[in-house]
């Protein structure tokens, strides 16, 4: 590693490049050089930058994302497809004049990229500026640096391939069930010695081995005849290996990212509700009485998770408490042997992919256009939009109502629409034409009143935050007496008993419920609660967001004394797993202490006081706790003994605090915490907490050197990250 490094420091700027077959560990060793430039020197101002490459690698998409990458926030950037090439490349040579830069371009494909792009090397840059470039492509590599500046992972050394071999094999003989056999030593490192120098393909039997380890010898035996030695084929057969061993709604559901765009990301939401949508996953696939098709769904993203078919994207902060990942891609590898599946007759089930290829096409077209009014305008006419069932069209800037009327009218068979982030500001009375409708995403639209029936509607999912965090708005309650399979309805705003209020109760598959109360009608939070217990056998998340906006007599005469502490439920959700209140002041309900599932509670401008944290350490459940802006009232927090037993995540975050304590005896179990806050005068006791694997710290800690003795003496050696910057507070 230090060779590549070093090799980047004081020289000229130059273009570098890194070859080799796919899946050989170039964009891991590519990715570690990245996050290492500039460590070595570390008084100099270095800026790293990482662009993956999709399906269109021209000139002007290139640039495009070059300028993304290193300015997201220069005004219009938004709009950089309607730019004029010149322009885009002018605004990136004057970004890095002046500057010492890594750009780092991975899975090249084009011959002619640094051609096309070389003027940014030319630029007035620092030494040690350099361009790196990530290929499987000989002639790529030839024709964009000098054979010097190649660095060929096909000429990988015997004794390091062996090593590598030796590596896989050890992990490899730990994870299978009858490890001691000698036959099944042998095939595993066959069929690894075949596979080598590749690491993908290594990684995905290793995974294949974990998810089932009692793999018999035969079909190990089976699966090593197949493979011939270190070729790029064998990929193909290994992921045909772990795609075989799925149980068939899995395998529809892994086919559809077929023909999804190169590098593309797929929120966890989005994809499950897509699967749904698509029949991918029926009631049929459901095993239990008390679990719907959605738990189907998120099962099926685990277990490709599992088997690396769906990778992490981004880093683990993309990871949520219950450990899974909230967005995912798809290897290019992966993508590639899927495209091969779908062109396999027989291979997925006909009865569910008739026209799917022709539909996703019209999809990715669309994500496509996004940016591009005149591309937009034309799909919206496209003969083929009446095949489609799902319409992602997240983020499409371009998009207007007048384009909606047209696909409305078209489309009729949607049963999935995302307006998500698009410049949407009301809903064209010909949506009411979208009889099959199940998923409709406004989310961060303009969007506010919905006068539509929707009668198989499924998610409603709605609600605007300024960046900033500041301010929110929704859609108002719509009519859901006849919506009885709603089974999310979140974020919507009631301002009235009429808002559909009454019916709430009678939504019996209800799992995920977002209100938003304006603050001079908390008043009708008593009737909110009393619709919630009816939901007791069904609901499993709840936010509750109270905003400011009436005010004078208004709020005087609209109950706004009324306090979360005062309500009361017979029966309260026994069910509900996720908690978050925003805005709600004077204390936390007490029939939060009913609620034994309860696992992961969010809590933001409460005001809380001390008793408040007394009744969250007495949850029997509690597993994750944030405190974020405004939680908190009191200076000084004390976590007490035989409080929060069973807590594994603690968040403090945007709050003033004088001082924390953790006594001994508090919180056996927990590992991760993590403050992002202005400043903390003393924090004491992490010695008391037998299970702390990490501590994060962001702001000023005044005692830090207290916190770092603790640290180093602690037994778990936990892992601990400082950061003293100035954080807004509250």
């Amino acid at each position: 590693m230090d060779q590549y490094v070093h090799f980047l420091q004081h020289r000229e700027p130059n273009v570098i490049s890194i070859l080799g077959l796919r899946g050989t560990g170039k964009t891991i060793l590519a990715r570690k050089v990245h996050d290492m430039y500039g460590q070595y020197d570390p008084d100099c101002s270095r800026t790293a930058y990482w662009i993956s490459l999709g399906d269109d690698q021209s000139s002007k998409k290139v640039l495009e994302s070059i300028l993304v990458s290193i300015a997201p926030n220069v005004p219009g950037v938004e709009n950089v497809s309607s730019w004029e090439q010149g322009s885009i490349l002018g605004m990136i040579i004057r970004r890095l004049n002046n500057t010492r830069f890594l750009l780092v371009f991975d899975d090249v494909r084009s011959e002619s990229l640094m051609s096309d792009i070389g003027d940014i090397v030319r630029c007035n840059c620092y030494a040690g500026s350099a361009i790196l470039l990530v290929t499987s492509i000989p002639q790529v590599a030839a024709t964009s640096c000098n054979p010097q500046n190649i660095f060929d992972f096909n000429d990988f050394p015997e004794q390091h391939k062996e090593s590598l071999i030796n590596f896989f094999l050890e992990r490899a003989v730990s994870l299978v069930a009858n490890s001691q056999q000698n036959d099944l030593l042998e095939v595993l490192k066959s069929i690894l010695t075949r596979c080598a120098p590749s690491i993908f393909t290594m990684k995905m039997l290793l995974r294949c081995l974990f998810v089932n380890p009692n793999r018999n010898i035969e079909e190990l035996r089976d699966l090593n005849n197949s493979l011939q030695p270190s070729s790029a084929l064998n990929a193909n057969s290994i992921l045909n290996f772990c795609y075989r061993s799925l149980p068939s709604h899995y395998r529809n559901c892994l086919a559809y990212l077929a023909i999804s765009p190169r590098n593309h990301t797929f929120r966890r939401t989005s994809l499950t509700t897509r699967w749904l949508a698509e029949g991918l996953i029926s009631r049929t696939d459901v095993t239990s009485a008390s679990e719907e098709p959605s738990d189907v769904a998120n099962r099926c993203f685990d277990a490709l998770c599992n088997h690396r078919f769906l990778l992490p994207a981004g880093d683990f902060t993309g990871t949520s408490f219950w450990g899974r990942f909230k967005s995912c891609t798809v290897h290019g590898i992966v993508r590639d042997f899927l495209s091969t599946i779908m062109e396999d007759e027989g291979v997925v089930d006909e009865d569910l992919f008739p026209d799917m290829a022709k539909r996703i096409s019209i999809q990715n077209e669309f994500l496509h256009a996004c940016r591009d009014r005149s591309l937009v305008e034309s799909l919206a006419t496209h003969p083929g939009l009446h095949l489609i069932n799902v319409l992602d069209l997240e983020g499409c800037s371009g998009f207007q109502a007048k384009d909606l009327k047209v696909i409305c009218t078209r489309a009729r068979h949607l049963t999935y629409l995302s307006l998500r982030d698009t410049g949407i500001y009301h809903l064209p009375k010909q949506i009411q034409e979208l009889h099959n409708l199940q998923t409709l995403d406004i989310r961060q639209t303009n969007v506010r009143v919905l006068n539509v029936v929707f009668p198989r509607l499924k998610y409603l999912l709605a609600g605007k935050e300024a960046p900033s965090g500041e301010s929110f708005s929704t859609v108002k309650m719509p009519d859901i007496s006849f919506m009885t399979d709603m089974e999310v309805l979140y974020h919507v705003e009631i301002s009235s008993q009429d808002d559909g209020l009454i019916d709430l109760g009678r939504l019996r598959r209800l799992r995920k419920l977002g209100v938003v109360f304006n603050r001079g009608r908390v008043d009708l939070m008593k009737f909110l609660l009393s619709q919630i217990q009816m939901l007791e056998s069904c609901l499993r998340s709840l936010s509750i967001r109270i905003i400011e906006g009436a005010t004078g007599s208004e709020a005087e005469n609209s109950g706004s004394g009324y306090s979360l502490i005062d309500s009361h439920m017979l029966s309260p959700p026994r069910l509900l797993q996720t908690l978050n209140i925003r805005g709600a002041r004077g204390g936390l309900p007490r029939w939060m202490t009913e609620l034994h599932q309860l696992a992961k509670i969010t809590l933001r401008e409460t005001y809380l006081t001390e008793d408040a944290l007394r009744m969250l350490g007495s949850l029997r459940g509690l597993q994750c706790l944030r405190f974020l802006r405004k939680a908190l009232t009191e200076g000084t927090i004390i976590f007490r003994d035989s409080e929060f037993k069973k807590l594994v995540d603690l968040s403090l975050e945007g709050s003033y605090l004088s001082t924390v304590i953790f006594d001994n005896g508090t919180a056996p179990k927990l590992e991760r915490v993590a403050f992002k806050v202005p400043s903390v005068a003393s924090l004491h006791g992490i010695q008391h907490l037998p299970s702390l694997k990490e501590l994060e710290f962001i702001g000023n800690l005044c005692e830090e050197h207290i916190v770092k003795k603790a640290i180093a003496e602690h037994s778990n050696h936990p892992h601990y990250t400082y950061l003293d910057i100035d954080i807004k507070g509250s």
